[in-house]
């Protein structure tokens, strides 16, 4: 949903997600290796707010973490 590369739609993300869990989508994974620094869990929280706990799971592996100019800087597990 985000990217470092291009900017983000936040609305039509959290759409994208609303869409999903109501077809029946139970796993959500906010990809770390490739989101904004966290962009993406902060998308997930906003827009599964208010939802019931057990309409989704949300799979946390690790992050790639990067230096103040963008650059790959380590992982946090």
């Amino acid at each position: 949903m985000s990217n470092p590369c291009r900017p983000a739609d936040d609305a039509e993300s959290a759409s994208t997600i609303h869409a999903a869990l109501d077809a029946g989508a139970t796993l959500l994974d906010p990809a770390g290796h490739r989101d904004g620094m966290g962009h993406n869990e902060m998308l997930l929280r906003d827009a599964i707010r208010g939802r019931q706990p057990e309409d989704a799971q949300i799979s946390m592996k690790f992050g790639l973490l990067r230096d103040p100019r963008g650059r790959w800087n380590g992982a946090d597990g």
